[in-house]
């Protein structure tokens, strides 16, 4: 389906007879004016007039409502995946809806997925627990929230600020290893930051990307509906199928 911006550029491109006489001037207004400031000028003043004419017509308000509507459908599914992907985090990890928001934020950013986070905190809860002893003489050890939950959120931040303050790189990478196995290799770059870099990289997250819990929940009600609407189709799909079938060999 070609896009709203598609759509402008062939009322550009094609004779004006079907768009309007603004846009039929926008590229002679352009090659006519002298000079960058004269050629943004002439662009901007053509592009409102035809802008103008278009939007009252009859094509330009479908083509926009196309576009508005396309963008509110990509909008509703990106929520939906983003909710998705830090309840599936979330779940993994013991983070909260919160916290885990904030992370997928952050490893995006640097280009490292959701999957390799929840590796990080799975391999580093599973060591923690193994030799407890061996990483305290490090200064890392399981976090507590005030009441007394596991805080997996600041376990994971102390354990990545004593790798970071590790400066030699063979005992860098020895103690990466031990703290979260092959997922250290990964995720180098967010691990080699200091927790201090990290706190501000997560507290700067927009607050509309940091999700509740029914928020989540909501995603994935709505993706068990829309599961349930496609099984249905299918089957009345199916049904009628199998209704032609006999009707067609008899044709």
């Amino acid at each position: 389906m070609a896009t709203f911006t598609d759509k402008l550029r062939l009322i550009f491109d094609v004779d004006s007879s079907g768009a309007t006489s603004g846009f039929a001037s926008l590229r002679r207004s352009v090659g006519e004016a002298n000079g960058f400031t004269g050629k943004l000028k002439a662009g901007f003043a053509s592009l409102k007039t035809g802008m103008s004419d278009f939007v009252h017509s009859a094509a330009g308000a479908a083509t926009i409502t196309t576009a508005v509507g396309g963008a509110m459908l990509k909008a509703v599914g990106d929520a939906q995946e983003l909710a998705l992907e830090v309840g599936k985090l979330a779940d993994a990890t013991g983070l909260s809806t919160q916290a885990a928001s904030r992370w997928v934020e952050v490893s995006k950013d640097l280009g490292i997925g959701s999957d390799t986070i929840a590796g990080l905190i799975g391999k580093l809860t599973k060591n923690l627990g193994a030799t407890p002893a061996k990483f305290a003489e490090l200064g890392i050890s399981v976090q507590h929230a005030k009441d007394g939950t596991v805080d997996m959120n600041a376990t994971l931040l102390q354990a990545i600020d004593v790798l970071h303050r590790t400066t030699d790189p063979t005992k860098r990478a020895t103690l990466g290893a031990a703290l979260f196995g092959k997922s250290w290799a990964s995720a180098s770059e967010l691990v080699a930051m200091s927790a201090d870099d990290l706190r501000k990289r997560l507290a700067d997250v927009a607050d509309v990307k940091v999700l509740t819990p029914k928020q989540i929940q909501e995603a994935r009600d709505f993706r068990d509906a829309m599961d349930k609407l496609k099984d249905t189709s299918e089957e009345l799909m199916l049904k009628v199928g199998q209704q032609l079938v006999p009707a067609l060999t008899d044709l």
